[in-house]
C-alpha cells in the first residue's frame, strides 16, 4: 500500500493526539507514522526543544501545527499534545478552527499513570539512575520508593487536567475518539510492538484510512508489576480504594 498524492486541490485531513502524561501518546504517534496513508510526527512539535521550536524559537505555536498539517503525499497528518500543549496560546482554537480529528488518549489506571510519572520526573530531576525517554530496549527492573503524598497529590492532578479535558471536547464540535492506554496495548505484555490490532482498526476506521498493522520500535518504560517496582508498596497500597484511583476502572 502507498501513500497518496494529494492533488493542488487538497490537503491532508487534519489530527491530533491529545493526551495525559504516561498515557501512550509516544507510542500511538510511533505507531501511526508507521501506516502507509498517516503522516504522524513522533516529536512533541511543541516541546521547546523539538526541530520546530529550536530552528525558529518565536515560530507561533498555531504555526507549528499548520506546518505540520500541511505535509503532503498523506490522507492524515497528524501530531501529538499533551494537554498543557494543547492549551497553548492560539493552538485549541485553531485545532477547532481546522475541525481536526482527535484521538483523545486517558489511562484509566490512575496508580499507574501516577507512578509512571513520577518516576519519570524523579529520573528528569536526577535523583534516581534511570533514563526518562522511551528506549527500543526495555529498561532494566527499577525499585524506587513513592511518597504518598505525593502519589495523592499527583493522581488529583491528572483527574483534574483529564476532567478539564473530557469537558472540553465534549462541549466541541470535534470528532473524538475516545481511546484507553489498555485499547492501546491490547494484553499489556512488555514486548508489545504493535499498536492492538482491535484498537488499530478502530483508530484506522474513525481517521478514514485504510486498515494496516502499525508497528513500533519502543518498549514501555517501566512494565513490571507494582508492588515490585515500589520498595514501600504496603505504606502507599491503602490508597488505592479511595475514589481518586478508582473513579474509572481500566477498559479491556
Amino acid at each position: 500500500m502507498s501513500k497518496v498524492e494529494n492533488d493542488t486541490t487538497r490537503g491532508p485531513i487534519p489530527a491530533v493526539i491529545i493526551a495525559g502524561p504516561r498515557t501512550g501518546g509516544t507510542f500511538l504517534a510511533h505507531g501511526l507514522s508507521n501506516h502507509p496513508q498517516v503522516y504522524c510526527e513522533r516529536q512533541e512539535v511543541m516541546h521547546v526543544d523539538s526541530s520546530y521550536r529550536m530552528a525558529k524559537p518565536d515560530l507561533l505555536f498555531p504555526t507549528i501545527l499548520e506546518m505540520v498539517w500541511g505535509e503532503t503525499g498523506y490522507l492524515i497528518a497528524a501530531c501529538k499534545l499533551q494537554y498543557s500543549q494543547a492549551g497553548y496560546a492560539g493552538v485549541w482554537e485553531y485545532i477547532q478552527e481546522r475541525q481536526a480529528r482527535v484521538i483523545h488518549l486517558r489511562r484509566h489506571n490512575k496508580a499507574r499513570q501516577a507512578i509512571s510519572l513520577i518516576i519519570n520526573e524523579m529520573a528528569r530531576a536526577g535523583a534516581i539512575p534511570f533514563h526518562p525517554q522511551h528506549a527500543r530496549v526495555t529498561p532494566k527492573h527499577i525499585s524506587v520508593t513513592i511518597e504518598r503524598e505525593r502519589l495523592l497529590r499527583t493522581v488529583q492532578r491528572l483527574n483534574r487536567y483529564e476532567g478539564a479535558w473530557n469537558e472540553k471536547l465534549a462541549a466541541s464540535s470535534l470528532h473524538v475518539l475516545d481511546m484507553s492506554y489498555r485499547q492501546l496495548i491490547g494484553d499489556g505484555t512488555i514486548s508489545a510492538v504493535q499498536v492492538a490490532p482491535q484498537a488499530g482498526n478502530l483508530i484506522c476506521k474513525f481517521l478514514g484510512v485504510q486498515a494496516a498493522p502499525m508497528p513500533v520500535g519502543i518498549r514501555r518504560i517501566n512494565p513490571g508489576p507494582l508492588d515490585r517496582m515500589v520498595t514501600n508498596w504496603n505504606d502507599i497500597a491503602p490508597l488505592l480504594g479511595r475514589a481518586e484511583f478508582t473513579g474509572v476502572r481500566e477498559m479491556v
